[in-house]
Parts: structure tokens; C-alpha cells; sequence
């Protein structure tokens, strides 16, 4: 199982995403007039890694809501429908492997 790092302590805001298979914790941050979803999750090359995808443009509370319904259980493509494919698997997948899928062939 995923934890963090001795010492380390999540931010409290941050919710524990039990639904999936590898624990990960992510919260929605304002940064001014920018909104990030900032997802933690485990890594094969160190403790863990910090997605952070700007979600500008969407509503706060739509965005707590959906992170919540994630939370309880609910697949990621049913809580965040107004995301991307690409944003949701970022949201799944360290970013360090990101790069090292292989890209899929247009038609």
C-alpha cells in the first residue's frame, strides 16, 4: 500500500481517493484567478509524484463535488464527464510514465 514519505504530512485539505487500486490523494487549489486539480500518487521512480492540471474554466464547487464522487467510488470518466480523456488519465498515471506510453496512431 502507498504512503508517503516519513515525515511527510498530506495537506489536510486533500482527499483520499479510495476508489482506486493505488492510493492517491488530490484536492482542487486556486491560485488567483487559476484552479488546479493536484492529484499525488505513488511512483516507480521515487516515493511519489504531484499532478497538478489546470482546470481554469470549471466551476469550484462542480470540480469538490466531482473529486468527492470520485472519492466514493465512482469511475473517473462518471465524476469528471467536462474533463478530457488526456485530463483524466493524468489524473491516473505518474507523470513520469506519461512519457513513456506509446502514443496512439490517429486514423
Amino acid at each position: 500500500m502507498f504512503t508517503f514519505p516519513e515525515g511527510y504530512t498530506p495537506n489536510p485539505l486533500m482527499t483520499e481517493i479510495k476508489s482506486s487500486k493505488i492510493k492517491k490523494w488530490a484536492m482542487v487549489r486556486e491560485m488567483g484567478n487559476l484552479i488546479f486539480l493536484e492529484v499525488v500518487m505513488p511512483s516507480p521512480f521515487g516515493p511519489f509524484e504531484i499532478e497538478a492540471i489546470n482546470v481554469t474554466g470549471h466551476e469550484v464547487d462542480k470540480l469538490k463535488n466531482s473529486l468527492k464522487e470520485w472519492a466514493d467510488g465512482t469511475l473517473i470518466q462518471d465524476a469528471f464527464p467536462y474533463l478530457t480523456p488526456d485530463e483524466r488519465e493524468r489524473m491516473l498515471t505518474p507523470p513520469s510514465v506519461l512519457g513513456m506510453l506509446p502514443e496512439e496512431e490517429e486514423e
